[in-house]
């Protein structure tokens, strides 16, 4: 087992699935929302206006480099990265319902009727649609390395980076690199140990 602990960026919208002392609650609105984002879409497409191309990716969820796959708990083993996280996914609900809300004022330039019934079909997903969200940095401790997959691909596999990170863990340098670099969790491993909410200062 780890002796360090992992930090997960995430919105308050998913509060109710973060309980101290237990692991993080599965996302359950990953087909939801990807039915969602495909719908709004073809209704672009219809109009002649397409999607970026990291939200076709996001739609067939692809991986590599980059990573564009939903559904899992991420984490990372630098606070200040999952931060990064929180601040700017954290409104909507995560980065795949920010990309459904940015498409859904795209549409609405153009079919604002379309725009607004097309949630009607997600009920479950309009409190987020809605925005409203703050930042969450949940603490997870209790992660052993079979726990971890990297969530893209990337020189060294999950357990070369854990060593990595291990070896590291006192160079303040060293660990603004390694504590960037994202991991998939394993449903059902570690523990919330804490779950702290951003206070964001307002634009002035």
């Amino acid at each position: 087992m780890l002796a360090f602990p992992f930090h997960h960026g995430g919105s308050s919208h998913y509060r109710h699935l973060l309980e101290i002392g237990v692991p993080i609650r599965p996302w359950p609105h990953k087909d939801a929302a990807l039915e969602l984002m495909g719908a709004v879409g073809r209704e672009l497409r219809a109009r002649d206006h397409q999607l970026e191309f990291y939200q076709e990716n996001m739609l067939r969820q692809e991986t590599g480099h980059s990573n564009w796959q939903h559904g899992e708990t991420y984490v990372v083993a630098g606070r200040q990265k999952a931060l990064a996280y929180a601040l700017s996914n954290a409104e909507h609900g995560g980065e795949l319902l920010n990309e459904c809300a940015i498409l859904l004022r795209k549409l609405a330039q153009f079919d604002p009727a379309a725009a607004s019934s097309l949630p009607e079909r997600f009920p479950e997903l309009v409190p987020m649609l809605e925005g409203g969200g703050r930042p969450l940095i949940v603490t997870i401790e209790g992660v052993r390395v079979e726990d971890l997959q990297l969530e893209a691909e990337r020189e060294y596999g999950a357990a070369g980076l854990i060593e990595k990170i291990v070896n590291d863990l006192d160079n303040p340098i060293a660990m603004t690199v390694w504590g960037q670099i994202g991991f998939r969790l394993r449903p059902g491993a570690g523990v919330v140990v804490a779950v702290d909410e951003v206070q964001v200062e307002p634009a002035s």
